[in-house]
């Protein structure tokens, strides 16, 4: 089995989004202390990440529902270092992120050029962070064929500072 590309695209984007406070609530969030990549820093572990097929909304994968396992750890600064694991399929990337707490989003810029920037749209409640792409792609056959246009939809949980 081997997700597209862009699946691992995602993934990097969407650790790389991922966010700590000290408040759970989007008013907090927003108010006179934006959130900042600063925020950020710490180990993260997706709970779920959901693919949904953008032309047929009943076509859906969660990759750790299937056993596959995506982390990342966020350091000073918006570095981040990614990792994919699902099968025999193993990866890891590194990348910057930066973000806008006005309107929720963040964006991941890969360090290797033949990676693509992904953007997300982004909550935080505590310490589970969720990101959303609705500009994804996705081999939903796990075949390597080329991905179909997919929302990605990834829930991590902070797991150390």
């Amino acid at each position: 089995m081997r997700p597209s590309r862009s699946l691992f695209f995602l993934l990097a984007a969407a650790v790389l989004a991922t966010a700590c406070s000290s408040s759970s609530s989007p008013a907090d969030v927003t108010g006179p202390t934006p959130l900042t990549v600063a925020d950020l820093v710490g180990q993260w572990n997706a709970t779920s990440m959901v693919f949904t097929n953008n032309a047929d909304a009943s076509q859906t994968f969660d990759l750790i529902a299937a056993g596959g396992d995506a982390r990342f750890t966020m350091l000073t600064g918006g570095k981040v270092r990614n990792f994919l694991d699902l099968g025999d399929f193993h990866d890891q990337w590194d990348a910057l992120v930066t973000m806008n707490s006005s309107d929720m989003t963040l964006t991941a810029t890969p360090a290797e050029s033949t990676r693509p920037v992904q953007h997300y749209a982004f909550t935080l409640s505590g310490t589970t962070l969720t990101l959303t792409n609705k500009d994804a792609t996705f081999d939903f056959t796990l075949t390597g064929a080329t991905g179909v246009s997919a929302t990605s939809v990834t829930v991590f949980t902070k797991t150390a500072s």
